[in-house]
Formats: C-alpha cells, sequence, structure tokens
C-alpha cells in the first residue's frame, strides 16, 4: 500500500516532502541536542544520506531516458530531435505569402493587435505562436523556461507556415527578433522587419548577466532575489490603462534565459539582405546605436528608422499608427497580394 501511495506523488512533490522533513528533523533535533549530542549528529546523517539516495534514484531516471534519446537525430540548436519536429500538410495550393510574427519577452501575441486587422484586410496568412511561459495566468511556467523553448517555438512556426506559403516574411519585436534572426540564418526568409530588437541590453545589466553564466552565483541571486518586478508604480497604471498584455513582474529565471538567447544567435549565419528596423527614441530598454552596429555586420545597406515620441512598446506606443504603417508598407511594397 506504501508502495501505491509513493507512486502516485509526483517527484517534485517528493523532494518537497523531504526538504521539509528535513526542516522539521533539525528544529526538533536542535532543542533535542541540549539533552544529547549523539542522536542529532546521528539523524543528520541519516537524512542527508536519505537525501542523496533520492538524488542518485533520479539520476538513474534521467540517464535511462538519455540512453533512449541517443537512438534519435539530435538538434542541439534547440536541444529537440529532428524525429520530433512538427509535421504539417496542407492539400491546397501554396498561397504565394505568409507572415510570422513573433512578439516580445513578458508580452503575449495582442502585442501585435495593430497588425491584425490590416493584415486580415488583405487577406494575408499570418500566424502569431505563444512563445512558451507567455500568456498564461501564472508566472510559475516561467521558472522553468529555457531560450531553446523559445527557439523550437519560433521554428515551428515558420515549418508550419512553410507548408502553407510559398515565400514567409518575419515582423519580430524585441526577444522575438532575435527568433527572428536564428531563423533567418536557417531557413529563406523574404523580408524581415524588427522592432525595438533586444541584441544589446543595457550596459547596467552586464554585470547581473555575467553573474548568470556562474551556476553557483547564479542559485544565490536566485535566492535572494527570485521574482523581478519589470515596472515601476507609474508604469503599472500606464499599462493597466492601456489594456496592454504584460507581465509586470517575471521570475528571475527566465531573464537569465533572455540573456542567454542573446549569446545563442549566431549572427554570421544569418543571410538577410532585405532588413528593415524600427526604434523608439525614448527606448530605454536596449542599446540603439550598439544594435545597429552589430546588424549592419548582416546587412550593410539596412534601413532603420527612429520614431521620436515612442518608447521600447512601438507596436503599442503613441506612435503605433505610423509604426503600423511603416510595417505594412514594408511588407507589401512590390507584394501587393498573398495569392
Amino acid at each position: 500500500m506504501l508502495t501505491q501511495f509513493c507512486k502516485k506523488i509526483n517527484k517534485l512533490q517528493i523532494q518537497n516532502i523531504l526538504i521539509l522533513l528535513l526542516l522539521l528533523s533539525s528544529i526538533i533535533l536542535f532543542f533535542y541536542h541540549i539533552i544529547t549530542d549523539a542522536y542529532l549528529i546521528a539523524s543528520i546523517l541519516g537524512f542527508v544520506i536519505l537525501f542523496f539516495l533520492s538524488r542518485m534514484m533520479d539520476g538513474k531516471s534521467i540517464d535511462l531516458a538519455n540512453k533512449h534519446f541517443r537512438h534519435f537525430t539530435k538538434i542541439n540548436k534547440t536541444a529537440t530531435f529532428k524525429e520530433t519536429m512538427p509535421r504539417f500538410n496542407e492539400p491546397r495550393a501554396k498561397v504565394k505569402h505568409a507572415i510570422l510574427l513573433l512578439h516580445g519577452f513578458s508580452a503575449s501575441t495582442s502585442e501585435f493587435n495593430c497588425l491584425y486587422p490590416e493584415l486580415d484586410k488583405r487577406g494575408i496568412l499570418y500566424y502569431a505562436p505563444a512563445l512558451s511561459g507567455f500568456g498564461a495566468d501564472s508566472i510559475r511556467e516561467l521558472k522553468n523556461i529555457s531560450a531553446e523553448q523559445w527557439l523550437r517555438d519560433g521554428e515551428k512556426g515558420y515549418l508550419l507556415l512553410s507548408r502553407m506559403a510559398e515565400e514567409i516574411s518575419i515582423i519580430a519585436h524585441s526577444m522575438g527578433s532575435l527568433i527572428a534572426l536564428h531563423l533567418s540564418g536557417k531557413y529563406p526568409v523574404k523580408k524581415l522587419v524588427l522592432t525595438s530588437p533586444y541584441i544589446q541590453y543595457k550596459m547596467e545589466h552586464r554585470t547581473f548577466a555575467s553573474i548568470m553564466r556562474y551556476p553557483a552565483l547564479c542559485k544565490i541571486l536566485m535566492f535572494l532575489n527570485p521574482i523581478v518586478k519589470k515596472n515601476s508604480k507609474q508604469d503599472l497604471e500606464e499599462v493597466a490603462l492601456s489594456g496592454r498584455f504584460v507581465y509586470v513582474a517575471v521570475p528571475i529565471q527566465a531573464v537569465k534565459e533572455l540573456w542567454r538567447l542573446t549569446e545563442l544567435i549566431e549572427y554570421n549565419n544569418v543571410k538577410q539582405n532585405n532588413m528593415v528596423v524600427l526604434f523608439g527614441n525614448k527606448d530605454y530598454t536596449i542599446e540603439i546605436e550598439r544594435t545597429l552596429d552589430k546588424l549592419r555586420k548582416i546587412n550593410e545597406g539596412l534601413e532603420s528608422l527612429t520614431f521620436e515620441k515612442s518608447g521600447h512598446n512601438l507596436l503599442e506606443d503613441v506612435e503605433s499608427e505610423q509604426v503600423r504603417d511603416m510595417i505594412i508598407e514594408n511588407i507589401f511594397n512590390k507584394h501587393h497580394s498573398p495569392y
């Protein structure tokens, strides 16, 4: 009966129970230590052994899974396998053109609300995937997120559209721009529009990003400051009034993976001659000049435009209509029909 009960408890619950037992035992044994030393030491050793036995059992299960994975073709960049990539068949003839929309960090597909009506009006095929961890009713999913998951989301979206369209353009905002550049280095992309690309983050963030590279220091920082608030009180009021869907607080694990994502992109592989980059003059999230320098190494004839009254969230700021018109003009220039 005890065995059946244990099987019903998942691994996370077992770990939590062990931690709780260690905590309670330590408290009890602390007071018992006043009377005798031997039992305290023996009991602590017993629980330590139990803890490591549990970890060893977990390790054997992981090893068993890894042995099974060796039979498949690994794709290191996105931490997945060739055999598990999404498959889709559209029996009708392909349309001429489709658009992949990739939203930014702590946002959702609603970030492109200003664009959807224009795309619908033109009858263009488009897809805006919800990037892993975002758009949910809790930030819990972001505690175990990885940069590779976001790359997989983008790649799945591209492959889905590639079965239905001859050519694919990408419109990406902030973090989504990193995924877009990754795709441009791996697949053909007709046109690429990046808004506020999160390629070069602010200097003051570099110290924390460096700390995150060291596992021990990273764990300490995550313990001391597990949740990061992204907005000030004034910002929160503006967000609420605007109706924007954003996460105003995120686990530091997600921020760590965002910074790691900036390092995963192999810019030398990007082959894109038709790229447009839009910035907000009041953007305090990225370094515009350093971002432009990096992108010009990819495309010397890069087109860029700065909107004077806007901040980082170009698609939802005061000049969103002008931004929308600029994007539409660039996407549909010399290409008015999706069929």
